[in-house]
């Protein structure tokens, strides 16, 4: 605290020069008095200037600049020092009200780490892409995330989440809703002539059980629901048999029977891992597995099913559970299956029945019908605007100005 003489020291050794009209005219001769009132009157016009200020910046705040509602900008890149091999991705806006939350999904995404693509986590140009899928994910700045099964390669082994999947996806673990695929039950297998990574031999997916806790549910009830915004999601197993069955008198099929009866009035979207409708032609081919799934989700409503398993990405026509387009009660199903693993071919020239005849153990007995939009050739993520009565989807490359597939404008929900 100054006292008097302090005051008198400091205005003696530098001056105190006011303005020419200052009520306080201070000269080498001025008393203690004149040079504490000075001082005095410097402090009070110091704090009216203050507070002034402040109440300007409360009149008039600083605001973020967000894109236009739906629309996402464009056109920015980051450097290739974070990314895998083959360098930039577009980086794109990610404001998105409480209300209207963003969530990303994908599947088949990463990499065992003895593949001879993972380079480290840094992915080649082919294959092992769950870096720059990930970044590029972070980069939405998503409410929440799905990862729609096989979420690490070979075996989904706990030594191969945290090594692939930690340091890429992983970072969004704390908002992700997984979904089991068909490869974190594998028992065992090879990735280069070497053991794949950390397999459980129980056969039970302990690895992905384990590194995504109680979040996943539990071995044997991989099936969950929750909220996000005013949606209603659904997480299920499509791997039947590990899950007690599908059909319905099934745990899985009655739970979800029960699930959406006690949610009738609002938008849902359910995600599994095997796809009912797709063109694939590898191993990641439609599953009537989950056929019953569709019929109990058709049946309530449902306005959305995710599936990855096919490691491309395909939009279908609003479908019915028996292979027929219904644009009216139809199912929007959306193949996201390019999270950064590798890429599976399909045919999308042949007609349905061109298709069944050329590929009889593709289709066993269902029209699979030509999506409506597809890819195979680049990763990327699909990104989903929940509003409370609609939704708004764009699917996103890594590869700067690459394949892009959106809805034209928002979609209503059948029931929300």
């Amino acid at each position: 605290m100054f006292s008097s003489q302090n005051v008198e020291k400091v205005v003696k050794t530098k001056p105190i020069r006011l303005l020419s009209k200052t009520p306080f005219p201070l000269g080498p001769n001025a008393s203690r008095s004149q040079r504490l009132m000075a001082v005095l009157f410097i402090i009070i016009i110091a704090g009216i200037g203050t507070y002034l200020l402040t109440q300007s910046f409360a009149a008039s705040p600083i605001s973020a600049v967000e894109p236009e509602k739906g629309t996402l900008s464009t056109g920015a890149t980051i450097g290739s020092d974070s990314m895998a091999s083959g360098g930039q991705y577009v980086k794109f806006g990610n404001s998105v009200s409480a209300s209207d939350p963003l969530i990303v999904a994908d599947g088949d995404i990463a990499c065992d780490p003895a593949a001879s693509g993972f380079n480290g986590g840094s992915g080649s140009g082919s294959s092992c892409q769950e870096l720059a899928t990930s970044n590029l994910a972070i980069s939405l700045n998503p409410a929440a995330v799905l990862a729609l099964g096989d979420n690490v390669y070979e075996c989904g082994g706990l030594s191969a989440f945290q090594t692939s999947y930690g340091p890429s996806w992983g970072r969004l673990k704390s908002i992700t809703h997984p979904a089991v695929g068909n490869h974190e039950y594998i028992t065992g297998g090879t990735v280069n002539g070497v053991p794949a990574t950390d397999c459980d031999a129980t056969g039970n997916a302990m690895g992905y059980a384990n590194y995504f806790g109680t979040a996943a549910g539990s071995p044997g009830h991989f099936y969950y629901s929750y909220d996000v915004g005013s949606w209603h999601m659904i997480a299920l197993d499509s791997d039947c048999s590990k899950a007690g069955g599908c059909v319905s008198g099934s745990a899985q099929y009655t739970w979800l029977q029960n699930d959406m009866k006690a949610h009738p009035n609002q938008c849902l979207l359910a995600y599994f891992h095997h796809p009912l409708y797709s063109r694939d032609t590898s191993g990641g081919t439609a599953n009537l597995a989950g056929q019953p799934f569709w019929q109990l989700l058709y049946a309530a409503g449902a306005d959305i099913v995710l599936n990855g398993h096919s490691h491309n990405y395909q939009r279908f026509a609003p479908m019915n559970a028996s292979g027929g387009v219904d644009n009216a009660k139809g199912i929007l199903e959306l193949v996201t299956g390019a999270g950064g693993a590798n890429h599976t071919p399909f045919d999308v020239t042949d007609t349905a029945a061109q298709f069944a005849a050329n590929y009889p153990s593709v289709t066993p007995g269902l029209n699979q019908p030509v999506p409506v939009a597809y890819n195979n050739t680049e990763f990327g993520v699909l990104a989903l605007t929940l509003h409370a009565h609609s939704y708004d989807y764009k699917f996103y490359s890594i590869t700067a100005g690459g394949f892009s597939d959106a809805s034209a404008s928002s979609i209503a929900c059948h029931n929300g």
